[in-house]
């Protein structure tokens, strides 16, 4: 797989944009409990059964185990009733707090629902802006987001770096023209990775 570039040093950074599923909050558990309400029996396998799938195929699979059909709205119901249960990722916290540039989120999430979870996480008051997916943005790995969100702090892409802890968000924050780290204990096609955030702290 081709490796994008991280384009050190950080020290120069502008901005920084957050994804947020899994980088910024451990969301899956959360996820895979509203996919059990709307489809009994749901497992961890059937959880990953889904990892890049459109929406539509995902719904499909989702109805094909509940038995009937399931839409978008269930789901995203299922998922508001316990979005209180989300926690930080491991040095999350400490690594916003300690930024002192203009900060963003891009996330394949809807808006209200990821700004949601940042005010009751204690996080919303960081971000000058919490972009989601609408049309007429495209989701990653497409670069909409990004660039939707240096566009919002009032940047050029280069000028910020991108954390993101998948394959399709790492490969969307380089075609942005982002600097681009991974966060994740998988390897990931990105020319620097950390394991968890805590590693950045006082490095960005």
């Amino acid at each position: 797989m081709t490796r994008v570039d991280g384009r050190a040093p950080l020290r120069s950074v502008s901005g920084v944009l957050f994804d947020f599923d899994g980088l910024l909050a451990d969301t899956a558990p959360v996820w895979r409990a509203a996919a059990a309400a709307v489809a009994p029996g749901w497992t961890e396998a059937d959880d990953r059964s889904l990892h890049g799938l459109d929406t539509g195929a995902a719904m499909t699979r989702l109805s094909a185990r509940a038995g009937r059909e399931v839409t978008e709205d269930d789901i995203l119901t299922a998922y508001r009733e316990r979005f209180e249960q989300v926690r930080l990722m491991p040095g999350a916290a400490e690594l916003v707090r300690s930024l002192e540039v203009p900060l963003a989120v891009a996330t394949n999430s809807p808006t209200d629902l990821v700004a949601a979870q940042l005010e009751a996480l204690g996080l919303r008051d960081a971000f000058v802006a919490v972009v989601g997916l609408a049309p007429p943005l495209a989701p990653k790995p497409a670069p909409d987001l990004y660039l939707e969100a240096a566009r919002r702090l009032g940047l050029r892409p280069g000028e910020c770096v991108a954390l993101d802890d998948s394959p399709p968000g790492v490969l969307a924050a380089a075609a942005a023209g982002c600097r681009v780290i991974g966060v994740s204990a998988v390897t990931l096609p990105v020319a620097r990775q950390v394991a968890s955030l805590t590693e950045l702290v006082g490095d960005l």
